[in-house]
């Protein structure tokens, strides 16, 4: 999977996600979810900006969630060992971002 070793590699979509938390929807057309075995259901949902499939197993009888996963599209990871990112120079890019694609719609 391709991984990217700066925060000034991410595209404005992943930037977004990572400043501000991901859009969820359900993951298909119908019900996303589904019934599995031992009590458990499972929903799948999508980030509508970048694409990250979040699976969840949920408890039934009482709604608690037993456990999650998510499938990241490539270029949103981190290569292992990269420098810890603080929220702030990711919301710093976010925000040159978002001004950067407002220039350009408007010079368009």
């Amino acid at each position: 999977m391709k991984t990217v070793d700066d925060v000034s590699e991410l595209s404005k979509n992943f930037l977004d996600c990572r400043d501000r938390g991901h859009a969820w929807f359900d993951d298909r057309a119908g019900p996303s979810l589904r019934r599995s075995g031992g009590g458990l259901v499972l929903r799948s949902l999508r980030c509508q900006r970048c694409k990250t499939l979040r699976e969840d197993q949920i408890i039934a009888t009482n709604g608690e969630v037993h456990g999650r996963r998510y499938v990241y599209p490539e270029g949103y990871l981190f290569t292992r060992g990269t420098e810890y990112v603080a929220k702030s120079e990711v919301r710093k890019l976010a925000v040159r971002a978002a001004f950067a694609a407002l220039k350009q719609r408007r010079s368009a």
